[in-house]
């Protein structure tokens, strides 16, 4: 699958690109751009200055990578679930205050990275995302987790440098946990030797 760096050569051809990966573009260049990108797969956007998503990119059905870096990006808006291909989401040192409730409809999701941004909360729905393996919530601002089991396919939760002091029993529990990243958090000694423990056999950095 070709990639493609910037918009003038991405243009010349735009049924032929699965692949764009920009580099502090023109936002108003790219949003007259998007739509000729039918067949796009993948989506990688650095540095460009997006105070909120353009509705051209939630047009884009075969969708399946987007990856936002180093934008002002606040909050996801309700259409985002028209991205029903997705399989892999960051907004990477961002401004993202929430994660909206609308994601657990993405089933498709197998990973979510989200680190550094203002997230305090993290939504049930996310324990029930069917394909989900890959969770990155590190650098974010989460007192705490939800209660809430699930977490049936998760293989790696990084969710270090929060303000977390209490695990709850679900986090004990992550069937085909592999990798868990809880470094740079408040959690008392006790808890991180019984966290220990539930996954002797993974890999955890406390």
């Amino acid at each position: 699958m070709k990639q493609f760096n910037n918009l003038k050569d991405a243009l010349s051809s735009p049924l032929k690109v699965r692949s764009l990966n920009l580099y502090q573009e023109d936002l108003h260049a790219l949003i007259d751009a998007l739509p000729q990108f039918e067949r796009l797969r993948e989506l990688t956007l650095n540095g460009i200055d997006l105070p909120s998503l353009p509705s051209e990119i939630l047009e884009l059905k075969n969708l399946k990578k987007l990856y936002i870096l180093n934008s002002p990006l606040e909050e996801l808006p309700s259409d985002f679930k028209n991205l029903s291909s997705l399989e892999a989401l960051a907004v990477r040192q961002g401004d993202l205050r929430e994660i909206p409730d609308l994601i657990g409809q993405l089933k498709n999701l197998r990973k979510l990275n989200l680190w550094s941004n203002k997230i305090k909360r993290i939504p049930a729905c996310l324990s029930s995302l069917p394909k989900l393996k890959e969770l990155v919530l590190g650098l974010n601002q989460l007192p705490y987790l939800p209660a809430d089991r699930g977490w049936e396919q998760l293989e790696f939760l990084d969710i270090r440098l929060n303000e977390l002091r209490q695990i709850p029993d679900a986090f004990m529990v992550i069937p085909h946990l592999r990798g868990l990243y809880l470094n740079g958090n408040q959690i008392s000694e006790a808890q991180q030797k019984e966290i220990e423990m539930s996954y002797r056999k993974s890999y955890v950095v406390l």
